[in-house]
């Protein structure tokens, strides 16, 4: 795994520095907004910076009772933690359970 300077990131949290930071392509290589989907067109028509985008929708994990509830348990984690890219990140994940 790559480690990254914690300066190398940096969280945006007011559409004026949005707009400032669209206009930095020759020093940022890539966009990723969380939002909404307007949110996301109106950054990737502001900017010549590849911006990583997401459809509409929800990303959800359903696990059926019979599922091996180690390999349950490790996709789960994953699936909200684990990803580097925040736009794939599981929102729910629906267990289904003999009570």
């Amino acid at each position: 795994m790559t480690r990254l300077q914690p300066n190398l990131i940096q969280l945006v949290q007011n559409r004026e520095d949005v707009t400032s930071l669209l206009a930095l392509d020759r020093y940022i290589d890539l966009v990723i907004p969380r939002g909404s989907n307007s949110l996301v067109r109106s950054i990737q028509n502001s900017t010549r910076i590849p911006v990583m985008g997401h459809a509409d929708g929800l990303c959800s994990v359903y696990l059926d009772e019979s599922a091996d509830v180690e390999k349950a348990v490790r996709i789960s984690v994953d699936s909200k933690v684990c990803l580097f890219l925040a736009v794939l990140e599981s929102e729910f994940v629906y267990a289904l359970l003999k009570i």
